[in-house]
């Protein structure tokens, strides 16, 4: 019972941080190619930035001069989807930690319908958010739900593409001298434990 209060106590002392990160990514950080065919799908390119890229919708970063009928929207590079040559299905957007607001830009050649949805941790769908933009313009499409680990992306077009991605998400971080306090507890519960067996034996 000592023992346990002992740990108790330890594990008591280990802070957590919950951290804030406000990001945004316009998709010129590479030298993006005109063709889709001469592209990968993105993936985990910003993990960095606590955001990974998935799904069967196969987006790749693709500069504006593919000819996808819209200039992007910042710089030269966006986004693109091209569903009728590749994979078909939605793409998805994993968070790190736990997405609290995020927006993007969306638009195609022709006018389109765009759908964001938000998940949590246990994969049900908390939020849903549908623009409809206007032939060759750019529609903010956004979402804020607390608590969302994954956003899936779809369109009713073909070929789409998005730019300027911010969102802003939650990471639970312990604090630097939480490990110290928790390695030196347990060396000391250690240390005890051993004093009290020998003293037993």
């Amino acid at each position: 019972m000592q023992l346990a209060r002992r740990i108790g106590a330890i594990l008591g002392a280990v802070t957590i941080a919950h951290t804030s990160q406000a990001q945004s990514i316009n998709f010129d950080n590479v030298t993006a190619p005109c063709n889709f065919n001469q592209t990968t799908q993105l993936t985990n390119l910003y993990a960095g930035l606590g955001v990974t890229f998935g799904g069967a919708g196969g987006g790749a970063i693709l500069n504006q001069c593919g000819n996808f009928g819209i200039n992007a929207r910042s710089g030269v590079n966006f986004l693109a989807f091209n569903t009728v040559t590749y994979a078909t299905g939605p793409q998805e957007i994993f968070f790190a930690g736990t997405g609290n607001s995020f927006s993007l830009f969306v638009g195609a050649r022709e006018a389109g319908s765009f759908t964001a949805r938000a998940f949590d941790q246990s994969n049900t769908q908390i939020g849903i958010q549908t623009v409809n933009a206007a032939a060759a313009t750019w529609t903010a499409l956004t979402l804020n739900v607390a608590g969302t680990r994954r956003i899936q992306l779809s369109s009713d077009r073909a070929d789409w593409v998005a730019d300027d991605l911010s969102f802003q998400q939650t990471t639970v971080i312990p604090e630097p001298h939480s490990y110290a306090l928790l390695a030196a507890g347990m060396v000391g519960l250690g240390i005890a434990t051993r004093r009290r067996r020998r003293a037993h034996g």
